[in-house]
């Protein structure tokens, strides 16, 4: 499904990926396609820490990627028996694991449960979906006084050593950016994104294996 991917990347491996866009351009869309193309083709189990949306439209998302159906737009797209075979067929007992991330204290806990889904749960890939998100949760009392640009180089930092080096697993995390180099617009196409532009101070552009970008064609 994604040959452009594997000639570039030559293959998933256990790396992090950041995937980088403008706003709405379709940064978790592509996540979670990555995802659903890691347990329906690679049989690869996988979990899922997507901070912006609930498990029911995770899951709506994930079934209606594998039946070609918008189904967590159009929920009533097909019968909800069906949508419940279809999930059955998808999912098996140990290969999605999604975090019901509501109620996370700090950033802190999350790579904590992060770090359980590779070594508890045994998630091969992880989808952490995004990190801006998770800087405004900060990682315990003593990180109040840190910068957004600080704290994206600390979380940045501790799921490269400690996540993907330390429990031998892929990460694909989402990252926004920030306001184009040379004018123009990310999410309108009118710019293109450069590593420069990722969000925070160059931490996830020298610690990232790989850097998906993804960009508007424009009219």
């Amino acid at each position: 499904m994604f040959s452009g991917l594997d000639e570039k990347l030559t293959g998933y491996r256990p790396e992090l990926w950041t995937i980088v866009a403008g706003t709405g351009v379709g940064k978790s869309t592509l996540a979670s396609h990555l995802a659903w193309d890691l347990m329906a083709n690679h049989g690869e189990p996988v979990g899922l820490m997507l901070l912006e949306q609930n498990n029911k439209k995770t899951l709506q998302q994930l079934i209606g990627i594998n039946i070609g159906q918008p189904l967590y737009q159009q929920a009533n797209a097909i019968p909800k028996q069906e949508q419940v075979e279809e999930g059955l067929k998808l999912f098996t007992d140990d290969n999605c694991f999604i975090f019901d991330h509501f109620g996370s204290t700090d950033s802190n806990d999350l790579l904590k449960r992060m770090s359980f889904l590779a070594t508890g749960a045994g998630c091969r890939w992880i989808i952490f979906d995004h990190i801006t998100m998770a800087t405004t949760l900060g990682f315990d009392s003593d990180s109040s006084g840190l910068s957004e640009r600080q704290m994206i180089d600390a979380i940045t930092t501790r799921i490269r050593s400690q996540i993907v080096e330390g429990c031998g697993v892929g990460v694909i995390m989402v990252s926004h950016t920030r306001k184009a180099t040379g004018g123009g617009e990310h999410a309108d196409g009118s710019a293109s994104v450069r590593i420069s532009d990722i969000r925070g101070s160059g931490s996830i552009g020298q610690l990232s294996d790989a850097i998906i970008s993804i960009e508007k064609m424009k009219d």
